[in-house]
């Protein structure tokens, strides 16, 4: 990631307000990283790595791949007639010093996720949800696809960098390892995080419309359990007859049935 990050966050009075307007098949492709900048609140947002890390277990848990992608993102400002770029088409990882911007990419629905792209200031000024774009349907595929979305007068393209270099650093053992150690618990804590808000009333229409079965059978697994938090600050859900269940442990168990 090049230029100078501002830090991150989602407003507070209108997170639910995103919510309740999600259409059902972007509840959680755009829930989940809302909900991850509402609980970032103020983080400095030199993170776009370990956010599509983390954003990827939480996607995972719901059965939705999502992988880490870098692109170079170019931000041209038609009011102002300025362009600005951010990322590198080689990103690179040099003594734990990222060089790169990473989103994530979403290959069932061929969608592109920017989950930081409000670091940018000049992206901030005309507002702070994720980017989300879709890949225009019989055009080339990801990773040779270019992206583009507007955001008030910013025209926004995004064009994934070098599939070599990108996987060097995703599959850098230091990558690997933050992962299994890290990443991993925290995407669970977050789609935990995420389910226990969606199986509430002013949502369930969404859930039962929306295109994920899993997402439907953990909210009836869950009920109305309680959510309780171990020693180690995970979450897990207070299922009847148990000392508490994490996500994950469900996810496993409802694999199959009726969605």
């Amino acid at each position: 990631m090049s230029g100078r990050p501002r830090p991150l966050g989602a407003p507070a009075d209108e997170v639910d307000a995103v919510f309740r307007t999600l259409a059902p098949d972007r509840l959680l492709h755009a829930g989940i990283p809302v909900w991850w900048l509402r609980i970032n609140a103020d983080r400095p947002a030199n993170t776009c790595l370990d956010s599509a890390l983390i954003l990827k277990a939480a996607f995972e848990a719901f059965d939705v791949r999502a992988e880490p992608a870098f692109v170079r993102l170019r931000v041209d400002d038609t009011a102002r007639a300025t362009s600005s770029v951010f990322g590198a088409l080689h990103p690179s990882l040099d003594g734990g010093r990222l060089n790169g911007h990473a989103g994530l990419w979403l290959p069932g629905p061929a969608r592109f996720i920017d989950q930081t792209v409000q670091q940018f200031e000049v992206v901030r000024r005309h507002g702070w949800m994720p980017a989300l774009i879709d890949a225009p349907p019989g055009g080339e595929p990801w990773p040779r696809v270019v992206l583009t979305t507007r955001r008030g007068p910013l025209r926004l393209e995004y064009t994934p960098a070098s599939g070599p270099d990108s996987a060097r650093i995703i599959d850098h053992p230091a990558t690997r390892a933050a992962y299994a150690r890290h990443h991993r618990r925290a995407g669970i804590n977050l789609a935990s995080a995420v389910l226990d808000l969606l199986r509430r009333e002013p949502y369930l229409d969404q859930v039962m419309a929306s295109p994920h079965p899993r997402l439907r059978r953990l909210v009836r697994a869950v009920g109305d359990a309680r959510v309780g938090i171990d020693r180690r600050r995970n979450m897990r859900f207070e299922l009847a007859g148990t000392n508490g269940v994490y996500l994950d442990e469900i996810a496993r168990a409802t694999r199959t049935g009726p969605g």
